[in-house]
């Protein structure tokens, strides 16, 4: 259910029908959204739509990511040493996603086809699948991720963009951040915002249901919401120690979080060591999230790194007040206390911003409506796209 995906879906819509066919290869052949690529695109492969960051679906990847290693990591032996050194030297965590995406590309089944432009529209395994495995007329990327801040390096990609024609990237920040990494594909880089159907999104906004009723009996106060996987870059513990001090100081809400990831039962404790259970609630994945953005009166963004967040953009579409963190991406889609709030990434900077909005509703009601009001339209990169072809 991520946001990459989501604006892949878009993108796939948008496409005439009668001027392309369309096909589509899944990396691992898993996820959730499988079910909503549109019926003029045909996808390639296996295909098993059970949700990738439920508890089932972490099982059915890790067996991919096993059987990929198992195949194809005695090859790599040398390629996963080099970047095991260089994590190391570099301080970093071990980032074994990381270490896994070229043997996944090597894993993946071979496409027969020759195509007129192939797209890698994701970092790491597809980027590498698409320079190393498909014949093509033309390539391009697509870069959504502050790259040199989620760890990707120089010596992971080798010379992998150096076979793309065109590389697109969702934001002037995140294009800087790939090209620090990459300095030698300037010339060959672009803009191409993620596509955002708002008409479509305000339609979805007032069909199925929102919030579960369960948790807002007798319930008067204010309701909080995020979108978010539940994975480390999403820094959610903060927003849970701001629920904490919000809970201390006697404000009443229920903070509702979309979203699903391999963090959640750590998430789950942390919950209940801090005796939110009533207060902060992990509501899993939905297939409409939009009805619960129309009914919050506050959308909280507070996350480490961003590319260009599809659910904040969803936020601002339905008229949310927004509060996010100040970092690369959300900067460019918020302007403090113009169409929203920014905030440090610290439990105490977020429970701050939140009462900012709820102690100023004129402030609030105004930012909310200034965000509904901008239009998204068509980027730019669209047309350099198609191009390619």
């Amino acid at each position: 259910m991520g946001g990459a995906e989501a604006a892949l879906l878009a993108l796939l819509r948008k496409l005439p029908k009668k001027k392309f066919d369309i096909d589509l290869l899944v990396i691992t052949g898993q996820g959730e959204l499988l079910r909503r690529v549109p019926k003029k695109v045909r996808v390639l492969g296996k295909q098993n739509p059970k949700p990738v960051l439920s508890r089932w679906g972490r099982v059915a990847l890790y067996r991919t990511a096993t059987s990929a290693m198992a195949r194809k990591g005695i090859q790599n032996l040398p390629y996963l040493a080099r970047n095991l050194r260089q994590m190391w030297k570099n301080g970093r965590k071990l980032q074994w996603d990381k270490l896994l995406w070229r043997p996944l590309s090597q894993y993946a089944p071979q496409v027969q086809d020759t195509y007129d432009l192939a797209v890698a529209y994701i970092e790491g395994a597809s980027a590498y699948y698409v320079a190393e495995r498909v014949v093509a007329r033309k390539k391009a990327a697509f870069i959504h991720i502050d790259y040199e801040m989620s760890g990707y390096t120089r010596t992971l990609d080798e010379d992998t963009y150096q076979a793309f024609d065109r590389i697109f990237t969702v934001s002037e920040e995140i294009r800087g951040s790939f090209l620090s990494v990459h300095p030698d594909c300037r010339g060959k880089t672009f803009i191409f915002e993620n596509i955002i159907d708002q008409g479509r999104i305000r339609r979805l906004a007032e069909k199925g249901s929102s919030f579960p009723k369960r948790h807002l009996e007798d319930f008067s106060g204010t309701i909080l919401f995020s979108v978010l996987r539940l994975t480390p870059q999403k820094c959610l513990p903060v927003s849970i120690r701001a629920a904490k001090i919000l809970k201390d100081e006697g404000i009443p809400f229920r903070w509702f979080v979309l979203g699903d990831g391999s963090d959640r039962d750590t998430l789950e404790r942390l919950i209940r060591s801090l005796d939110l259970s009533n207060e902060f609630i992990l509501m899993g994945t939905r297939a409409n999230p939009y009805p619960c953005y129309r009914d919050c009166d506050i959308y909280v963004h507070a996350s480490a790194f961003e590319g260009k967040s599809i659910s904040l953009q969803e936020a601002k579409t339905l008229g949310c007040a927004c509060l996010v963190t100040d970092v690369p991406g959300n900067r460019e889609q918020i302007t403090h206390e113009e169409n929203g709030l920014l905030c440090e990434l610290s439990p105490e900077s977020v429970a701050e911003g939140i009462k900012k909005l709820l102690a100023n509703e004129p402030l609030r009601k105004a930012l909310a409506k200034e965000a509904e009001r901008e239009v998204i339209p068509l980027p730019k990169g669209y047309r350099q796209l198609l191009e390619l072809v």
